[in-house]
């Protein structure tokens, strides 16, 4: 079987902001030409006028950056760039359920190395598809991870685990999770036993199906129910491919802090972001928390801590009524709201401990320096047809090359397409599901065609 058995047991600043400029740099000339007549006609000691000149330049400094604020311009690694609300003012925080940082976290350059050999990755997944080679790719390309704990059903596991022999990957990368036992050994529930607690009653174009809501508590329950995890993990969705890669950990004055980007730079619509938002605040009791200028935490990929997730279950538990298991009571919120998201309650979680004063070791990229550089598809029918025809169609997948490849042809040729600046961050393809008929690499057995809604 493929399945592992779980064990029992500021960087670039403006250059204006670098040099005195408007009155502040005229008061400075002056008072350097004071401070030398001063020095000449009392034959002061070069100690001392040194000492009063650092005084004054502290001072001017101070002067110039409050009063000149609108010659600055916060560069995309700066403080601000990477802490969710670096400089932010009490009544802004209050309105947006971001907290302010430390003013001691230092700015950092864009990172050369972004590897992260002991973290571990979890990627929940539905189905094999044509893109899933190139997600796996990408991530050990840019990445290097510990493993990927690839979290699905049993026939699944067993065709990712033969086509996934002509990746480029080393064979041990993958582990598999059999996401019908995912509860059990926590719970002694396996996943047929939570259907009856979704409202199958609600209204179908409004509402997302049960797989939808299933993956969601998949990545809640990953800090509990695989053992061996790594401390800190990231959980990537299945149809993401990282193109140029952000830092996924930095080092803070309190140690690691790690960073999801911010790729979504809205809701799809209002209702949505109003159902998200209502469901947040039904299951923690608090305001969503949402990036400092722009975008939501819906980021299709999320460092958490094993601690502050067990946190954030117990917090869930103890908020929603009833005797069930946690998942079975989120579950249950489908009869209230129709959407739910586990990221906007893990980082809204997330940011209410920091107002708390808890160090911060949970941070973002803001979405102007990735998530706008995106490509994204939701029903990508269309460019998968035009991939199939530049491309063939692999028995294993599309490797990241070729999806790349293809992907800059595809921007080149199709003017209609919304246009990013600068290289591309990522690419994400949603319900690209199952591999050619009679694949050879499963020897010949009737796997699902891909499959687009």
């Amino acid at each position: 079987m493929p399945f592992a058995r779980l064990p029992d047991d500021a960087a670039k600043v403006s250059q204006s902001s670098k040099r005195p400029c408007g009155s502040s740099g005229k008061l400075l000339k002056c008072v350097s030409g004071l401070l030398e007549c001063v020095a000449t006609q009392a034959s002061l000691s070069w100690t001392l006028l040194l000492q009063v000149w650092a005084s004054w330049l502290s001072f001017a400094t101070l002067f110039h950056s409050r009063g000149n604020k609108k010659e600055s311009h916060a560069q995309p690694w700066g403080q601000e760039a990477f802490l969710p609300a670096a400089g932010m003012d009490k009544a802004t925080w209050r309105q947006t359920g971001v907290s302010p940082v430390p003013s001691n976290i230092s700015a950092h350059p864009p990172a050369k190395n972004v590897k992260v050999p002991h973290l571990d990755f979890v990627m929940p997944m539905k189905s094999v598809g044509m893109v899933t080679r190139a997600v796996v790719e990408s991530i050990y390309k840019h990445y290097s991870p510990r493993r990927i704990f690839v979290v699905c059903e049993g026939s699944e596991a067993t065709v990712m685990a033969s086509v996934s022999m002509e990746w480029n990957i080393p064979k041990a990368l993958l582990v598999y999770v059999d996401e019908n036992e995912f509860f059990v050994k926590t719970m002694g529930m396996k996943k047929e036993d939570f259907v009856p607690f979704y409202d199958h009653c609600r209204d179908t174009t409004l509402t997302r199906e049960f797989g939808w809501w299933w993956q969601q508590l998949l990545k809640l329950g990953c800090a509990s129910c695989i053992e061996t995890l790594s401390d800190v993990f990231i959980v990537w969705d299945s149809d993401l491919v990282v193109m140029e890669p952000w830092p996924l950990e930095l080092q803070g004055p309190h140690g690691p802090v790690n960073y999801a980007a911010v790729l979504q730079e809205k809701a799809r619509s209002s209702f949505n972001r109003l159902e998200y938002e209502g469901s947040v605040r039904h299951i923690l009791g608090l305001d969503a928390a949402y990036p400092q200028h722009v975008g939501t935490y819906v980021a299709h990929h999320m460092p958490m801590s094993r601690r502050v997730a067990d946190e954030l279950v117990a917090l869930i538990d103890s908020r929603l009524p009833g005797n069930a298991p946690w998942p079975a009571k989120l579950l249950q919120t489908s009869s209230l709201y129709y959407r739910m998201s586990e990221y906007m309650l893990y980082s809204t979680f997330e940011m209410a401990r920091q107002r708390a004063g808890q160090p911060v070791h949970w941070a973002v990229h803001p979405f102007g320096q990735f998530g706008a550089r995106g490509f994204r598809h939701r029903e990508p029918q269309v460019f998968m047809n035009s991939l199939l025809q530049h491309q063939g169609m692999p028995w294993s997948g599309y490797s990241v090359e070729k999806l790349k490849a293809h992907v800059d042809h595809w921007r080149g040729t199709n003017q209609e397409e919304e246009e990013t600046d600068g290289p591309l961050a990522h690419l994400q393809l949603e319900h690209v599901y199952g591999l050619p008929l009679n694949n050879p690499l499963l020897g010949g057995a009737q796997s699902p065609e891909p499959a687009t809604p």
